[in-house]
């Protein structure tokens, strides 16, 4: 008679091998009435759970990375997906892990097959799936973790984006000094990343609120897409009489200058432009914008800290991180 496996164990129960796996190691993340349904269907097939002890270390942890996909070409600017997964392998330490990358999309299925469904822990990096994807992941007892995204009540690594921002309102309140002309700014937020944008725009309004600048709602604008970064926007930036223009990133921040060359506008000398996240694409704009950088490496690294806390050590304390990033000044701030 064939030896009876975790494998027959999931099937019959329709859960995971992983949450299979941790309900028979005795592990206290899987919901009761799980639980008992893994061990019935275990007692029932007649399941032996074999006495060989591996070591700590040598375990090899199964995580699923899930990927952006980019509907426009110049997003792909933003990371290094190299430095995240370096990143990862260091914050894991001595512990071995099998890292599978895959594109989110609709055809994304997580335990479409036996080898899918044999995953220990899932990361979403600069993405945000359905709450139905949460809720699945939930039910099968895989931990998830997102990366630059802001989740409230599930576990999340990512930048202090409102702090960012008003850092950033600061140092241009500082750069002007005395300057006759006082600052006024206004926000470009990239509407399909929104709980990033709100974070940010938040620390736009509580820069301005501290340096006793007056910014509102019709300061912000809100862009679709970065094509939608074009003539007319730079027309309604100078329409408006602003000086300072705060990009949702450092993408935007060159799109913008890009279209104020094009409409024939100096961008350096008209308006003070900033980015965020310090991509790859702020080195070959000159004058090059201030911008609050997070190494993605850094973020890997904490990734790598979430699967030993959550994983490894099975600890169920909430996984919840906000990194600072760490300013860094413009080719002429002095000049803006």
């Amino acid at each position: 008679m064939p030896r009876v496996t975790i494998y027959d164990i999931a099937e019959e129960v329709g859960v995971s091998t992983a949450t299979v796996s941790r309900v028979l190691n005795g592990s206290a993340l899987i919901a009761p009435q799980t639980a008992r349904a893994i061990r019935d269907a275990a007692r029932r097939l007649g399941y032996r759970k074999r006495t060989i002890r591996r070591q700590r270390g040598r375990a090899i942890l199964h995580i699923r990375l899930i990927l952006p996909r980019r509907a426009e070409r110049v997003q792909k600017l933003f990371y290094d997906y190299a430095d995240l997964l370096a990143g990862i392998k260091a914050g894991v330490q001595d512990n071995r892990v099998n890292v599978v990358t895959d594109v989110e999309g609709e055809s994304l299925d997580l335990f479409g097959h036996k080898k899918g469904g044999d995953v220990d822990g899932v990361i979403f990096a600069f993405t945000r799936p359905a709450e139905s994807v949460y809720d699945q992941l939930a039910r099968r007892g895989v931990p998830a973790l997102t990366l630059h995204r802001l989740v409230e009540g599930r576990d999340y690594i990512t930048c202090d984006n409102a702090e960012g921002m008003r850092r950033l309102v600061a140092e241009l309140v500082a750069a002007r000094g005395d300057h006759r002309e006082p600052l006024r700014p206004c926000y470009v937020r990239l509407e399909p990343i929104r709980d990033i944008a709100d974070d940010r725009q938040r620390g736009v309004v509580e820069g301005c609120r501290q340096a006793r600048i007056r910014f509102t709602r019709r300061d912000v604008i809100a862009i679709e897409a970065i094509a939608d970064v074009d003539r007319r926007l730079v027309d309604r930036v100078d329409r408006g009489g602003y000086n300072a223009v705060l990009c949702f990133n450092d993408v935007v921040a060159a799109a913008f200058c890009q279209a104020a060359g094009a409409a024939g506008a100096d961008p350096a000398r008209r308006w003070a432009v900033t980015g965020f996240d310090n991509s790859p694409l702020r080195d070959l704009m000159r004058p090059r914008p201030a911008t609050i950088s997070l190494p993605v490496q850094t973020l890997g690294e904490q990734a790598g800290r979430w699967i030993r806390r959550r994983i490894v050590e099975r600890s169920d304390e909430p996984f919840t991180v906000r990194l600072p990033g760490e300013y860094l000044a413009g080719d002429r701030d002095d000049d803006q």
